[in-house]
């Protein structure tokens, strides 16, 4: 850690649990943002992929199969 996050640290662990609560949340909330590039990257692979099992090029399995083989 830095400094100034150890010194930000030592701040917040003094307040109240409720406020610690409140401003982890807060703090959590602003890091699940989208991000464009990696959705449009993930819908490229799931277009694609879509595409070559629409064309025999890729195989599934019945979830049922995967789990008895890898599942628990």
């Amino acid at each position: 850690m830095t400094k100034l996050t150890q010194a930000l640290y030592a701040q917040v662990v003094q307040l109240p649990l409720a406020e610690r609560i409140e401003l982890a949340e807060h703090i959590l909330s602003g890091l699940d943002q989208a991000d464009p590039t990696v959705d449009a990257a993930w819908l490229h692979e799931a277009e694609t992929r879509l595409q070559a099992w629409r064309q025999g090029e890729a195989r599934s399995f019945a979830l049922a199969d995967v789990l008895a083989k890898y599942g628990k």
